[in-house]
């Protein structure tokens, strides 16, 4: 009826190898825990229940002692220290950003921006025609980051103005 009450395919379940592994080796543990378990209890059922009760009681002395004796020595052992606290050490320059360094030699002539400048004006006076416009493309094309660079070396020039 209009696919209203069609059975949804089941789809098969990707279980990855991992997923697969993880689970048999949880049944191969938990079948050793059982197997474990079955053995105790077949060795218990022997003994008499004054047996069993002597056997809860050494336990708890035992492991009742163990405590306290670790208690005791960690409080009447002379202080060794098991940590010690050193400084961080961090790199020599991580507060710097680098702007410090800006070296001279970076220095943009008034000439060189001159010649920036007039090449910025001759790109733009390519795109203006359409051969030209083809030209400017090809440059464009043969050489990607072109314009990024002279953008960034306007924006030095200009940066070391203001200075």
């Amino acid at each position: 009826m209009f696919g209203l009450f069609k059975r949804n395919k089941r789809q098969e379940s990707t279980i990855s190898v991992n997923e697969k592994v993880a689970t048999k080796i949880v049944r191969a543990v938990a079948l050793v825990q059982q197997r474990w378990a079955r053995y105790m209890e077949r060795k218990s059922e022997r003994l008499s229940i004054a047996t069993k009760k002597k056997l809860v009681i050494l336990f708890c002395l035992a492991t009742g002692g163990y405590s306290i004796y670790l208690a005791g020595e960690s409080l009447f052992q002379k202080q060794s220290s098991v940590m010690k606290v050193t400084f961080i050490k961090r790199p020599q320059y991580v507060t710097q950003t680098g702007d410090e360094k800006l070296s001279p030699s970076i220095i943009i002539s008034e000439k060189e921006y001159a010649k920036i400048v007039q090449f910025r004006k001759y790109m733009d006076s390519l795109a203006a025609t359409r051969s030209g416009k083809w030209k400017a493309d090809s440059i464009l094309v043969a050489r990607p980051g072109l314009m990024d660079s002279i953008n960034h070396l306007e924006q030095l020039y200009h940066l070391q103005t203001k200075k």
